[in-house]
């Protein structure tokens, strides 16, 4: 099966502007075909987690530099990282001062508690060796001072395996409402379904019916073992994308 990669940046825009879509496209376009070039050298797990920091290092995107901040001023970021080979998740969830959140999950495999929250969580980072980092933005204090919230946003929301989910068959990630993600088990029912023999666009197209059918907002992007691809919303959400297989690159038009 040839190659390919597909990323995404979030869902939506940020709180009380519009979305700049060329900018978003244009960032999503650079990750994707930077970071593709790490899947053809050392494989898939390795451009996930550099795509992901790559992201992270982006103000653009809610993730790393650049994430909302909490009512108390104070950036909590999460990242899972789930790879086909040990069907086993990594993530950190609420790690705070860490330039890419993704690094410290990906270290996070093959540990005795490879899910940590909180103060454990950047704690294990620091013996690791990941150093402070601030990832306060400008512009997320201005957001902060004008009391501008949403629910949407992230790169790597629901760090668990509702969001983020594997197996031999297909893989997804989703963004958006994070607990309402994890309500429907976006991730796990998206790639049960294709184990159990339905197409992916027919997986996807069902659970995207469901989340419709609750009031859920949230998209996510999916790839199966024959290369095929899905991006997928519910009513209200533009999940912004790029895919690539060294050849053709596709991204969300806005």
């Amino acid at each position: 099966m040839p190659a390919k990669l597909i990323i995404h940046g979030g869902a939506g825009s940020r709180e009380g502007e519009p979305i700049d879509s060329p900018a978003y496209a244009e960032a999503v376009r650079t990750i994707v075909r930077a970071s593709f070039s790490t899947l053809l050298r050392f494989g898939a797990r390795a451009a996930a987690v550099e795509a992901v920091a790559r992201l992270e290092d982006d103000d653009t995107f809610n993730a790393g530099t650049g994430s909302r901040l909490q009512r108390d001023g104070v950036a909590r970021m999460s990242a899972a990282l789930m790879d086909s080979d040990s069907l086993a998740l990594a993530a950190v969830i609420n790690i705070e001062d860490v330039r890419h959140p993704i690094e410290v999950a990906d270290r996070l495999h093959g540990q005795y508690h490879p899910v940590l929250a909180g103060e454990h969580a950047t704690r294990f980072a620091r013996q690791a060796g990941f150093n402070y980092h601030d990832v306060v933005t400008p512009h997320r204090k201005r957001e902060l001072a004008q009391h501008l919230r949403g629910p949407t946003g992230t790169v790597g929301d629901s760090p668990t395996v509702a969001g983020t989910y594997v197996s031999k068959n297909a893989g997804i990630s989703c963004t958006g409402a994070g607990e309402e993600i994890v309500n429907q088990a976006t991730a796990v029912r998206v790639v049960t379904r294709i184990d159990d023999g339905w197409t992916l666009a027919r997986a996807s197209a069902i659970t995207v019916a469901q989340g419709e059918s609750a009031g859920y907002r949230y998209g996510f992007i999916a790839l199966d073992r024959y290369g095929q691809h899905t991006v997928a919303q519910t009513s209200g959400i533009t999940t912004v994308y790029a895919v690539t297989d060294g050849e053709q690159l596709e991204t969300f038009d806005g």
